[in-house]
């Protein structure tokens, strides 16, 4: 009776051991992984530099279409019912329809070729 409870244990022993060191190879195979893409991948230490590039090309362009989106909420704004600029409806009206008036002489330039 005592050598099967001895045995037991033994075996007990060993499924532990055995689960000790498979979670021990995964910990180390996980900390290899991150390790190496840390050193090694697309956001790694050594390409910090592109990325910092990347940003500062990435928030020039930010600035200039922010810049340009608050030209065109600002002619937005004079085309509402509430604050309507009767000289930009003109504008905008005769444009689109071709219409001019009789008083008014039309100038056609050509844009300039490029050298």
């Amino acid at each position: 009776m005592l050598a099967i409870a001895s045995e037991m244990k033994g075996r007990r022993n060993m499924r532990l051991r055995a689960f000790d060191i498979a979670v021990t190879v995964g910990s180390l195979g996980l900390l290899g992984y991150f390790g190496w893409h840390g050193l090694h991948g697309p956001r790694s230490f050594a390409n910090e530099a592109a990325i910092e590039a990347e940003v500062a090309r990435l928030e020039d362009e930010l600035a200039k279409v922010s810049a340009e989106r608050a030209a065109r909420d600002a002619r937005v704004a004079l085309l509402r019912p509430q604050s309507i600029d009767p000289d930009l409806l003109d504008e905008i009206a005769r444009r689109s329809l071709g219409y001019v008036r009789e008083s008014e002489i039309v100038l056609e330039i050509a844009p300039a070729k490029a050298k």
